[in-house]
């Protein structure tokens, strides 16, 4: 008997019991496998052409919410923002989890109207020259209970201090007039912006081409 088994023995002569055998390690956890986004962008690819050369660069991913009072639907991210977990593509970050079907596809498809809207920094132009332009002159149409709406919205973020509120008229291009846009073409998602007087005629029918254009046209010459 080895010196292991002599002690051992002479603990259990005692009345001593014998030592447990160490515990197993712990099972790992299984991997779990990436979700599968593709049902959504297929549908977003067959609803709103004009967004599909875009979605090669479209990279969706789960979000961790900061708590119980955080009541972000998702977080939209430029390939260009220093701060996107995946550099250089678009980045949709999902926080509800309830999300599906077609609400998630308009979700994501109203957000990504940002991209649409906005100019490539290396290269100073527009992402979507046309889009752009209409996205201009439903700013330009806005009337004056529109103004005075907005003026107020301005000064209610610039209070808050969990906003970075830019200047007026970069908030105007970057923000709210996005708002706007996402408000008109897919009312489901966004019921507060439904309001009477909300848009002005001219901005309906300026909202009714864009709306046109999403879902019928696919602009040549898109990276």
């Amino acid at each position: 008997m080895d010196a292991i088994g002599d002690i051992t023995q002479a603990l259990m002569e005692r009345g001593a019991t014998a030592p447990a055998a160490p515990a197993p390690p712990p099972a790992a956890s299984p991997v779990q496998p990436p979700e599968d986004f593709q049902e959504t962008i297929a549908g977003i690819r067959q609803n709103y052409p004009t967004l599909a050369p875009y979605l090669e660069k479209l990279a969706i991913q789960r979000g961790t919410p900061n708590g119980p009072n955080d009541d972000r639907q998702l977080e939209f991210y430029q390939p260009w923002e220093s701060d996107n977990p995946n550099p250089g593509k678009l980045t949709t970050e999902l926080y509800n989890k309830s999300l599906g079907g077609q609400d998630l596809q308009e979700t994501i498809a109203g957000d990504m109207l940002h991209h649409l809207g906005s100019v490539d920094p290396a290269t100073g132009q527009p992402v979507d020259p046309k889009w752009m332009a209409m996205k201009q002159q439903l700013i330009a149409s806005r009337g004056t209970p529109q103004t005075l709406m907005d003026a107020g919205a301005y000064q209610q973020e610039k209070a808050n201090p969990a906003y970075e509120t830019a200047p007026y008229d970069q908030w105007m291009q970057n923000n709210r007039a996005d708002a706007y846009i996402r408000g008109a073409l897919f009312p489901r998602q966004n019921p507060e912006w439904q309001e009477p007087g909300i848009y002005s005629p001219a901005m309906q029918a300026i909202a009714s081409q864009m709306r046109d254009y999403l879902a019928n046209k696919s602009p040549a010459g898109v990276r």
